[in-house]
């Protein structure tokens, strides 16, 4: 079986210096689920790191993010399903034209 993972995100700061520049921080987590695997924890770990690669791979996320930054990892197994939630912070800067 293949991971499932759940993302949510939710906006934490809002600044608006002037008419036209604006900045946002997200709160971003994903949530992943290993069902049924020999060893949960080893597979959840994997799935950790893997989030983080993806994430770490582009920190500003096309060009678009001023900055990527985790903030939490839980993990933990509950009859043998791993279950991991990984948290990051993007700031956004954002011009009108």
């Amino acid at each position: 079986l293949k991971p499932a993972l759940f993302i949510t995100s939710e906006l934490e700061n809002l600044v608006r210096e002037d008419q036209r520049i604006s900045e946002a921080t997200w709160g971003i987590t994903i949530v992943g689920y290993i069902d049924r695997k020999l060893e949960p924890s080893k597979e959840i770990e994997d799935l950790i790191d893997d989030i983080k690669k993806a994430i770490f791979n582009d920190e500003t996320l096309g060009g678009n993010a001023r900055w990527t930054d985790l903030t939490k990892v839980d993990q933990g197994v509950f009859e043998n399903i791993g279950i991991c939630e990984v948290t990051f912070e993007v700031a956004y800067t954002y011009e009108k034209p």
